[in-house]
């Protein structure tokens, strides 16, 4: 089963942000490292807005069904939260956001694929006069990977900043005509 990178389509749909302003004003020990620790305790419905992007090339505006926020977690709207709950829910929480006076739901994915599922020989982080700028390569176990178990998850290989999923994840999405992400076999971009 193949795994996939989970991407915003940012040339065809606007994308999602909430203000810095807004989330420490509500929740003044926020922080960016957004990556697998739960919110839900301490999570104060923020607003957010979609905006139309630098590489927004789409001829009329769309708001997507399913977008990303910080890289690694889902927003979604009230259809796709309704499909997806119970499909995804064992892999993390969803928190509410207020998005021009209608809930969206932020999916901060808790699910963490363990280091032994990397292939460590070819999987290489990219380092630019020192600092950490990504990965230059990533390769996964898949073999030996319980597919409905790491159905959508995080790794340590790319400091936990992406969101990965399996087939039957991009399958769901495709299925029920859900807009807004891509799904690239590229691990890297």
């Amino acid at each position: 089963m193949r795994i996939y990178k989970i991407l915003s389509d940012f040339e065809k749909f606007l994308s999602f942000s909430i203000d810095n302003g807004e989330l420490f004003s509500k929740m003044p020990d926020f922080s960016a490292k957004f990556r697998t620790d739960s919110r839900l305790n301490e999570w104060v419905k923020p607003k957010g807005s979609f905006y139309q992007s630098d590489n927004f090339i789409a001829n009329k505006i769309s708001i997507p069904d399913i977008t990303t926020w910080l890289s690694g977690n889902l927003v979604l709207n009230k259809k796709a939260f309704s499909s997806l709950k119970t499909f995804i829910d064992e892999y993390g929480e969803f928190l509410e956001v207020d998005c021009e006076g209608i809930t969206y739901y932020i999916f901060n994915c808790l699910k963490i694929l363990p280091d032994n599922f990397i292939d460590k020989n070819q999987t290489r982080e990219k380092i630019v006069s020192g600092i950490y700028m990504g990965l230059e390569s990533v390769a996964f176990k898949e073999v030996d990977l319980n597919m409905d178990e790491y159905m959508l998850f995080k790794t340590n290989a790319d400091k936990l900043s992406s969101l990965y999923c399996t087939e039957l994840f991009v399958d769901f999405v495709n299925t029920n005509g859900f807009k807004g992400l891509l799904f690239s076999k590229d691990l890297t971009v």
